[in-house]
């Protein structure tokens, strides 16, 4: 085992330390980049939530024709992984798309297309840990924009909570 010195990157996430401000940023820029190439959505448009809350997928809906099943099983692997890096905001979403692996159809891939457009809109973004007085972490996560047709509520989401000498400031 050898020292190489500063962490800067962990497989999926980079990490950058800036120790003028005390303070750690992680991100998955270059992961991201590499799912979009890999899937041949480069060029394609950004939007602002990974789901459209009036598209309820279901196994068959008797129009949708089936899709590689292979090709749709990687790119949800892909996204499972981008979520436990620096994206728990499309958490609830992959799940949702996840339970269609064995057959997948057109209405699937294109919902599971729609993450990826996501978080090509949100790749510049990072989080961002500090030591601040108190050592308290604390995260909030509306993994499903308000998902409820009815009442407009979410219907899924994280909270987290963490308090200890040695911790960090989620921003």
């Amino acid at each position: 085992m050898k020292d190489l010195g500063k962490l800067h990157y962990i497989p999926g996430l980079s990490v950058v330390q800036d120790e003028k401000n005390g303070c750690e940023w992680l991100n998955q820029r270059q992961y991201v980049q590499t799912m979009l190439v890999k899937f041949g959505m480069t060029e394609c448009k950004a939007v602002a939530t990974p789901s459209d809350v009036n598209v309820k997928l279901q196994k068959d809906n008797g129009v949708s024709t089936q899709v590689d099943r292979s090709l749709y099983q990687s790119l949800v692997g892909s996204l499972l992984y981008a979520t436990m890096g620096t994206t728990p905001d499309i958490a609830y979403t992959v799940g949702a798309i996840s339970k269609y692996c064995d057959q997948p159809n057109t209405a699937h891939f294109t919902a599971t297309k729609r993450i990826l457009r996501y978080l090509k809109g949100t790749v510049d973004l990072s989080l961002k840990f500090e030591k601040v007085p108190g050592d308290v972490i604390t995260g909030y996560s509306d993994a499903d924009f308000a998902g409820d047709l009815d009442d407009g509520k979410s219907t899924s989401g994280t909270i987290f909570i963490h308090s200890s000498r040695s911790s960090c400031k989620l921003d």
